[in-house]
Formats: C-alpha cells, sequence, structure tokens
C-alpha cells in the first residue's frame, strides 16, 4: 500500500476529470442536438406536438448534462476533502503541494481557455446557452480552483495541531 503524502495529484485529476467530462459532454450534446433540432423543425410542419416533444426531449437532455457535470464536479471535491483530511502529512511536503499547484495554476487556464474557445463557438453556442452552471464553472474557473485548493491545503496541514497530543506526536 503507497503512503501518499502530498494531495497535489488529486487536485490534477479533479482538474483533468471536470475538463474530460466537460469535453464529451460538449460533443454528446452537439451530436444529439443538432439532430434532434433539424428533426424538430422538420417535423413542425406535419406534427406540431411531435415537435413539442422532440424539443422536450431536447431540452431535458441538455439540463441533465449541465446537472450531471455539477454532481461529478462536486462529488470530486468532496473526495479531495476527504482524502485531504485523512492523509496523514509532513509539513516538509507543503512545499512540494504548493510546486504542484502552482503547476496547475500555470497549465489550467490554457485547457479551460481552449474549452471555452470550442464552447463559444458558433456550431456549440446554441448547445451551451442551456448549460449555465457550466458556464459559470467555466467562467470562474480559476476563482473555484483557488478555493478548492486553498480548502484542501487547510483541511490537510491545519488537523495536524487540531489532533495533536501535545507530547510531540
Amino acid at each position: 500500500m503507497n503512503n501518499t503524502k502530498g494531495q497535489a495529484l488529486s487536485i490534477i485529476i479533479l482538474v483533468g476529470t471536470l475538463l474530460s467530462i466537460i469535453l464529451i459532454a460538449l460533443v454528446t450534446l452537439y451530436v444529439v442536438k443538432a439532430p434532434l433540432d433539424r428533426f424538430s423543425t422538420a417535423m413542425n410542419s406535419s406534427s406540431p406536438e411531435a415537435s413539442t416533444r422532440i424539443d422536450y426531449l431536447n431540452n431535458t437532455f441538455t439540463g441533465l448534462w449541465d446537472d450531471v457535470i455539477m454532481l461529478i464536479l462536486f462529488l470530486n471535491v468532496l473526495l479531495l476533502f476527504i482524502s485531504a483530511f485523512l492523509v496523514d502529512v509532513h509539513p516538509a511536503f507543503l512545499v512540494l503541494y504548493i510546486g504542484a499547484c502552482f503547476f496547475l495554476f500555470l497549465f489550467a487556464p490554457t485547457a479551460v481557455n481552449s474549452i471555452q474557445t470550442i464552447w463559444d463557438t458558433s456550431a456549440f453556442a446554441t448547445t451551451t446557452n442551456e448549460m449555465p452552471m457550466v458556464d459559470y464553472v467555466l467562467n470562474n474557473f480559476n476563482v473555484i480552483l483557488l478555493g478548492i485548493v486553498i480548502l484542501s491545503g487547510i483541511l490537510m496541514y491545519a488537523k495536524i495541531k487540531l489532533f495533536s497530543t501535545g507530547n510531540g506526536v
């Protein structure tokens, strides 16, 4: 069993998972939404009721992805906090944690900007207008990431004083 001291890998996994799921959602939404929009428009002339039901299905699918992405983000952050609390750390690993977080802050905005560029292109613009929570996370990603890093660092290193017995242990 490995004795992992720092939690920087957990934060990198959190960011990678979130960005991967957002990209998968973007492609899936475009693949489903574009044909359904055309099919709904074509059905509107012959059966307006069928067109309305197709639009409902289309909007439900988009809203579902928004909720799924936010749920996965919440679960990742929760697991990060739990692992940060349960790990036994040595203060020397604070330097490793800060260094890994520094590189994360250095490279994560580039990945988010790439996703934001894809997110805002005309092909995906109509698809993503219905995902306000994910749009908020993408627009405020650096601030959210900074908050997660600070809270996980506090959880990881503050418990040393909290649970020490005062006998040097």
